[in-house]
């Protein structure tokens, strides 16, 4: 139970890490527009 909680835990940081790059590269792109 313990092993799953800690692998949904870094999947979800993963998860957020992904989306933050992401949204930083949209900031930037129309910031150059």
């Amino acid at each position: 139970m313990k092993l799953i909680q800690i692998y949904f835990a870094c999947a979800q940081y993963d998860i957020f890490d992904l989306v933050s790059r992401d949204t930083l590269h949209v900031f930037e792109v129309s910031k150059i527009f």
